[in-house]
């Protein structure tokens, strides 16, 4: 089986409820990473550290530098600048009860599809060295890719009503429309739990 993590995609907010809190839908959306090792994670290249993991898809954006995910920590990328709009943040993280330790990065471009799309999280190789036909190459691997749909057989019900797809299991592989659930949101936090079927938003 293909390798997953250290880090995973561990939750999408694609579309949220609207006007909620005085945010607007795009301000809603978030991709949750979480990392299920227990050691420190560099986002870029140890040895490299201007060549950062990327977003890419539907929605792209190049991680900031010199950012680590702690072992078994979570982090938001968001669709806003949360140092830029720190009234936004705030209202986020209000809003999705987001704990304090978790960060918040972005802004990423574009919208994720509400009606499914791919997204990709890439982490760089080592640049190709001289005597290579494409010297200074940046090659990038893919972390994970995921092609989330909003129907069957994806969970159908995260459609604008406020809930998001959370990954079942970080460990299995993400791709798996039967390893995603659609439950309240939990931005920062662990995941409903499918077998308690705590799925509702109240």
């Amino acid at each position: 089986s293909a390798l997953v993590g250290p880090v995973v995609i561990s939750e999408i907010q694609y579309e949220g409820a609207p006007d909620v809190a005085g945010l607007g839908q795009a301000q809603l959306e978030y991709i949750e990473l979480h990392n299920i090792s227990n050691q420190t994670v560099p986002l870029f290249h140890p040895l490299e550290a201007h060549n950062r993991w990327r977003l890419a898809g539907g929605v792209n954006m190049t991680l900031p530098g010199e950012l680590s995910l702690r072992a078994g920590g979570y982090l938001l990328l968001v669709s806003f600048d949360p140092v830029a709009e720190p009234a936004i943040a705030s209202r986020f993280i209000d809003h999705y009860n987001v704990p304090d330790n978790v960060p918040l990065v972005g802004s990423f471009g574009g919208r994720l599809s509400n009606g499914g799309e791919t997204i990709s999280l890439l982490r760089p190789d080592n640049t190709q060295g001289i005597g290579h036909e494409d010297a200074g190459f940046v090659p990038y691997i893919p972390v994970e890719n995921i092609d989330y749909d909003n129907s069957e057989p994806w969970p159908d019900d995260a459609d604008g009503t406020g809930l998001s797809l959370q990954r079942i299991t970080g460990s299995k592989f993400g791709d798996d429309p039967k390893n995603w659930l659609s439950a309240a949101p939990t931005a920062g936090r662990k995941n409903a739990d499918a077998a308690a079927g705590d799925r509702d938003a109240d």
